[in-house]
């Protein structure tokens, strides 16, 4: 409101005729799932409405639903997708077990038979950091691997890979991680940190490299000789 400059701010009204109700919602949902209720689902036509005006059909848009509930957001953007050919995709979160795998889900297979369509249906793994930016005790090499791989080049991990070089982006960027003693023990502490002995055993790249490690032994000539950006872990991995 304090970045809008007229008197005015512009104004509507959707009536229960043009965009459904409530009552409307429930009963789709009991249909749909065969008599299994949710108490405050939204009607499907509100939320096609709304993906209409915020969204455009054709570049690829993604709609994020964090409280995914009976997944009317979901079943909307399939449905709208079906209605003008366009190529939406969705994301919904949903923390209750149940309602994720006996309403969210069932809804959207539903909704995927109707519209020719598909989803996958995922579950969230035990986090990565501790509340203080650590890497949390017990994650294993290919978990952060993963993760390093994505935040660096913005790709998947390579289905295979050779520790500790995790792959060369679609930039040439060779991507490199020493953790959990992965070169059994080159020291110091298990060949975590970026030192002479180690960079002679990284395999090769003929391009850019970019080592992530617990600390770096190499002088920054050295690195830049190299052609090596170094990524201090966990503090250059948790931003």
């Amino acid at each position: 409101m304090s970045e809008v400059q007229a008197t005015m701010v512009p104004t509507t009204l959707w009536l229960r005729e043009d965009v459904g109700d409530t009552q409307e919602a429930r009963r789709e949902v009991r249909q749909i799932l065969e008599g299994e209720d949710f108490p405050t689902p939204k009607p499907t036509r509100l939320l096609q409405r709304i993906l209409q005006i915020a969204t455009n059909p054709h570049d690829g848009d993604i709609v994020l639903d964090s409280f995914a509930g009976s997944g009317t957001t979901g079943h909307a953007v399939l449905k709208q997708n079906a209605a003008d050919g366009g190529n939406r995709r969705f994301i919904l979160v949903e923390l209750d077990p149940h309602i994720a795998q006996n309403i969210t889900r069932r809804r959207l297979e539903y909704a995927a038979r109707e519209h020719g369509s598909g989803f996958q249906y995922l579950r969230l793994g035990e986090t990565l950091f501790t509340p203080d930016g650590r890497i949390r005790e017990g994650v294993d090499y290919l978990t952060l691997a993963r993760y390093v791989y994505y935040r660096e080049t913005g790709e998947p991990l390579p289905s295979t890979i050779s520790p500790p070089l995790l792959g060369v982006s679609q930039r040439g960027v060779a991507v490199y991680l020493l953790y959990n003693g992965v070169l059994k023990d080159r020291s110091p502490k298990g060949g975590n940190a970026l030192t002479r002995e180690v960079l002679a055993h990284l395999p090769p790249h003929d391009g850019p490299k970019v080592v992530y490690g617990t600390s770096c032994r190499l002088s920054p000539a050295t690195l830049t000789a190299w052609g090596i950006t170094f990524r201090h872990i966990p503090y250059e991995v948790a931003q």
